[in-house]
């Protein structure tokens, strides 16, 4: 009997010296930070992309278009004619084109579509450059009279009967001047993003009225430079365009 009794205990103590151990490894495999090494590392965060710097504004401008016929003016300004690449374009298209200059004194680059000389009355526009920035579009309405001033203080473009674009600079400065023959007044000014949206309507068969005012009545550009603007801000948006989306992503701080 007493044998029996010492058998039995020691069985219950073999019972429970072997269920130690699997409830010791069930209880490491339920506990999620067991199955991590202690060696394990974070991964690095990627390198953060450095800022851009004039070079690359600079080259990214460069593969916009080629220069010919570069001349130095001996006063810090260079002239140029600069031809763009249309993307899409076929070898055998008509090529964007425009008079260049580079003011080095004032840091700013300069581009004319067409030819634009104030000579009539007129409606001109270029593009505007400064180093390190993204483009602006500049208007000017430009008034020659035989017979005295209009004063000019507003002008309006209409583009197939309706008005796409209005500028009022009644309290703005205007540039006068007394030549031979007449007197011109001009006033530049820079688009809004407004103004560019509605000239963006005018199309190569638009049919464009420009109306310059003055204190002393209205005149009608002639048709002949409502035409040649017509050509030329089509031009001018598309170069704008170019330069806007090759240079944003390469412009310096500050």
């Amino acid at each position: 009997m007493m044998k029996s009794i010492v058998v039995a205990v020691l069985a219950v103590f073999a019972l429970g010296s072997c269920s130690k151990p699997a409830a010791n490894a069930a209880t490491a495999a339920a506990s999620p930070a067991a199955s991590i090494p202690a060696t394990a590392s974070v991964a690095a965060a990627p390198p953060a992309t450095p800022p851009a710097t004039m070079a690359d504004w600079t080259a990214a401008l460069e593969k916009l278009y080629t220069s010919s016929s570069t001349k130095d003016e001996g006063d810090g300004v260079t002239s140029f004619f600069s031809n763009f690449g249309i993307p899409g374009q076929s070898k055998g298209e008509a090529h964007l084109v425009a008079f260049g200059k580079r003011d080095t004194f004032r840091n700013l680059r300069f581009y004319t579509p067409g030819i634009q000389l104030e000579i009539e009355t007129s409606l001109e526009d270029y593009i505007s450059l400064r180093d390190g920035k993204l483009p602006a579009l500049l208007i000017k309405p430009y008034f020659f009279g035989e017979n005295g001033w209009l004063f000019i203080n507003q002008v309006a473009v209409m583009a197939d009967g309706e008005i796409v674009f209005q500028r009022d600079f009644k309290d703005e400065h205007v540039d006068t001047d007394i030549l031979p023959g007449g007197v011109q007044e001009r006033y530049t000014f820079l688009a809004t993003p407004e103004d560019i949206a509605g000239l963006r309507k005018i199309r190569p068969d638009s049919k464009v009225l420009i109306r310059i005012t003055g204190k002393k009545g209205y005149v009608m550009v002639n048709k002949r430079e409502a035409s040649a603007f017509r050509a030329n801000i089509i031009d001018s948006l598309q170069i704008y365009d170019l330069m806007t989306a090759a240079l944003k992503p390469h412009l310096p701080p500050g």
